[in-house]
């Protein structure tokens, strides 16, 4: 008889464990799906002028781009791309962070043969050398 009591409090506690190590397991893969999977939207976009031409004769662009978590939505920081692919999605990218500011924003984008010098509302200044987005980079 006392055998059957002690046994019956082990099933009674053994779906509480099992929902706690769930409950675990799902909070872990909530936070690594979480830092892999980014949304990333296009928040200002600038092409090359026609007097400008490059070695590999494609037309280029810069953009600064929000990259923010899929799931829970947080924002990572902006990021600067410059390539030959209009969509942004591939070429060359630098991560920005800058203080002061919520988000930045893009003043002008000078472009000469040597590179792209992007100057932003806050007077921050990058700039690209072509070749890191030339020639299919």
């Amino acid at each position: 008889m006392r055998n059957r009591r002690f046994f019956s409090r082990i099933r009674l506690r053994t779906p509480t464990l099992g929902y706690g190590l769930v409950a675990v397991l799902l909070t872990i893969a909530l936070a690594a799906g979480d830092a892999q999977l980014r949304q990333t939207s296009i928040v200002q976009k600038f092409t090359q002028p026609a007097t400008v031409t490059y070695d590999d004769r494609s037309v280029h662009y810069i953009g600064l781009l929000q990259v923010r978590t899929w799931i829970l939505r947080r924002d990572l920081p902006y990021r600067i791309h410059a390539g030959r692919d209009p969509s942004l999605s591939s070429g060359h990218s630098v991560e920005i962070a800058m203080t002061g500011t919520d988000r930045p924003t893009i003043r002008t984008v000078t472009w000469t043969l040597d590179g792209a010098r992007i100057v932003f509302e806050t007077g921050h200044e990058i700039f690209i050398p072509a070749g890191r987005f030339t020639d299919g980079r």
